[in-house]
């Protein structure tokens, strides 16, 4: 995980110097397969100077590919709105709310 990390860090960085054709497989918010109300997907994307230039498609996939990626699609929405609630009931979500006034 530290390469993975050090790797992205260092894509990051080039991006962000303007070089162009910078490509990392990454999770991100995505509108790949939002109408199937799956926000984030992990694709590969290209980074350039303000972030998230491009989010490339997963591409030709077999049918058996499919069936599986369907599958997945399933598990990883549940995975998403359990993290999106985990995020926003923590202590520090709930932290960083204005305080209501008198």
């Amino acid at each position: 995980m530290a390469m993975a990390g050090a790797r992205f860090a260092e894509s990051l960085l080039k991006a962000a110097q303007g070089e162009k054709g910078v490509i990392e497989p990454s999770f991100v918010e995505s509108p790949l397969y939002k109408d199937q109300g799956v926000e984030f997907f992990a694709t590969p994307i290209e980074l350039g100077p303000s972030g998230v230039e491009k989010i490339h498609p997963v591409g030709k996939i077999t049918e058996h590919e499919q069936t599986l990626l369907d599958a997945c699609l399933k598990d990883l929405k549940g995975n998403i709105v359990k993290g999106q609630k985990f995020a926003n009931d923590s202590p520090a979500a709930a932290a960083s709310e204005p305080t209501p006034k008198p």
